[in-house]
């Protein structure tokens, strides 16, 4: 439709004019204008002003007809609102909502990063406690080890040699006895 040849190109300021609220009555670019023109930039259109305005279009086809009162610049017009409109547009409240949770959800992730980093610092210096411990307690059994081992074999040896002694002097005695009775 926007494409046919047989309909005249619109230049810009064929479709930039004033429109009054109701579709029968148009204000020409030549008139005054009325409405004191925004210099500030609107806010972003919201979902249920988009469906609004596409209601109105729908309703207008549906009262008089596509074809029906309308020049070829309001159809197109109408073409153009029905298409910008069923594009999804997002909220900017759903935006904000987003930035919101996307900030919050980055806060907890900065925080659980700082709470692993801690705990793994923490482990660390209990592993090296551990480790400086276990060296340490090597190191005393090998100074205290050896002469423990050394007390241990020597208590040992005097043990085998007193019961030695008892033994050959018990041998002595008997062979002693056994003399004298000769």
């Amino acid at each position: 439709m926007a494409n046919d040849p047989s309909l005249p190109s619109l230049a810009l300021s064929d479709i930039m004019y004033n429109m009054s609220p109701s579709p029968g009555t148009r204000q020409s670019p030549e008139e005054p204008s009325t409405v004191q023109e925004r210099e500030v930039s609107p806010e972003p259109v919201s979902a249920e002003d988009i469906e609004r305005m596409r209601q109105k279009v729908q309703e207008t086809v549906l009262k008089f007809g596509f074809n029906g009162q309308f020049s070829s610049m309001e159809r197109e017009l109408m073409e153009m609102v029905l298409r910008l409109t069923s594009s999804s547009f997002i909220d900017p409240s759903q935006l904000i909502r987003q930035g919101e949770i996307i900030s919050g959800l980055t806060s907890q992730r900065d925080y659980l990063v700082r709470q692993a980093e801690e705990a793994r610092q923490r482990f660390e210096s209990e592993k090296d406690g551990w480790t400086r411990m276990a060296e340490a307690l090597i190191a005393q059994r090998h100074k205290h080890g050896n002469s423990g081992m050394r007390e241990q074999e020597l208590e040992r040896q005097c043990s085998t040699m007193q019961s030695d002694n008892r033994n050959l002097r018990a041998k002595v005695c008997h062979t002693f006895a056994s003399q004298a009775l000769f």
